[in-house]
């Protein structure tokens, strides 16, 4: 049994360690997006005044439109750290995830895509589907199935020292020298990342298979949610396509909210929804992570609050289900998960080099006793 865990071990790591490296580097790189952004863009997104949401839904999809007449616009961001507020674009051709954020000035007419938005949308497509479209989203899914059976087969083929000596094996010994401390590094590393591994796994194959996100909302007792820029038509009648909310509505709608929730982190307006009701989803200033968003539900005709659906209200598990973006970068857990994601993921690249290193001095080994053999 061991020569098969080995075996299997060994084959999946030389055969895919491109991929791996590939998806863990570019996992990292995403890690950080947010505050790299704000690096980048010093001025645009940084504020002292609160004049972002005095902007009106219909000022700003007046320029957004004006620059893009032929794309699709999903949502308008406000952001309490930002200066202007956002809106995400989806250019004809592209899909739901592959739209990007554009700042909107309402008073100058300009729309402005951040500076390094087109390098981490480029990272999110190479993370996603190593920008081969739904070939490579397929290879992302073996390979993350595949680094499952390296963690497991790892940790059989280290089990024997584990049980000996536990907390001996989770150290890394560096008064050994050559392939014995490459060999412990590799192991003992390998060890303390591995619930990083299986929360980045399980939570990764959400997004490669509808079976299994549907048995996690099963087993979880969750609906899942709809895609991206989806409504469920008024009535429960799927044949039917709801207008959207004019816009004049829409601002009466961002005025009440803003009467009712004066402070907030951030808040989306969702401009693709049916019927009478309009959909603004926040953020509050101390959540965690940004899917923790709270959802009210707001007739535009008698302009009243319908609905209110507070995150913190959630059980664990609805929470979790809702939460799976940011369960899968780490941020569900605060800033130590996001920096635990992003140690493991770059952490890949470590396991790649060690483990070709022990292979390939193995077969040196291998050679020099055949020439010694009589």
């Amino acid at each position: 049994m061991r020569k098969f865990w080995f075996w299997i071990h060994w084959f999946l790591g030389i055969f895919l360690f491109l991929f791996l490296s590939i998806t863990a580097l570019s996992g990292a790189v995403l890690s950080f997006q947010e505050e790299i952004l704000s690096w980048l863009n010093p001025q645009s997104l940084h504020v002292n005044d609160a004049r972002a949401k005095n902007y009106l839904p219909s000022q700003i999809l007046e320029v957004a439109q004006a620059a893009y007449p032929k794309a699709k616009i999903s949502h308008i961001r406000y952001d309490e750290a930002r200066t202007l507020p956002w809106v995400w674009i989806i250019q004809p051709g592209q899909k739901g995830h592959e739209g990007m954020y554009y700042a909107i000035d309402p008073l100058k007419g300009d729309v402005t895509l951040m500076k390094g938005m087109r390098f981490f949308a480029a990272m999110n497509r190479l993370h996603r589907s190593l920008m081969l479209d739904q070939l490579g989203k397929n290879v992302v899914a073996l390979t993350t199935i595949a680094f499952l059976l390296l963690v497991v087969s790892g940790i059989y083929l280290y089990w024997g020292s584990l049980k000996r000596h536990f907390f001996a094996a989770l150290k890394i010994d560096f008064t050994k020298k050559g392939r014995a401390f490459i060999y412990r590094l590799h192991c003992a590393l390998g060890m303390w990342i591995v619930p990083w591994y299986l929360l980045i796994c399980l939570s990764g194959l959400y997004w490669s298979y509808g079976w299994y996100a549907q048995a996690l909302h099963t087993l979880s007792g969750t609906e899942a949610p709809m895609k991206r820029g989806g409504t469920k038509p008024p009535n429960g009648d799927t044949n039917k396509v709801a207008e959207p909310l004019h816009v004049n509505r829409l601002d009466d709608a961002w005025q009440l909210f803003c009467t009712q929730v004066p402070s907030f982190k951030s808040a989306d307006v969702m401009l693709t929804l049916a019927g009478k009701n309009a959909v603004i989803r926040y953020v509050n200033e101390e959540a965690r992570h940004p899917d923790a968003f709270n959802t009210l539900l707001i007739d535009t005709q008698r302009m009243r609050i319908v609905s209110t659906q507070a995150y913190d209200d959630l059980p664990i598990e609805a929470k979790w289900m809702k939460s799976m973006s940011s369960v899968h970068s780490g941020a569900f857990f605060g800033m130590f998960g996001r920096i635990g994601v992003f140690i493991a993921s770059l952490s890949t690249v470590l396991f790649v080099v060690t483990g070709w290193m022990l292979y390939l001095g193995k077969k040196r080994q291998k050679r020099k006793n055949k020439e010694f053999l009589p």
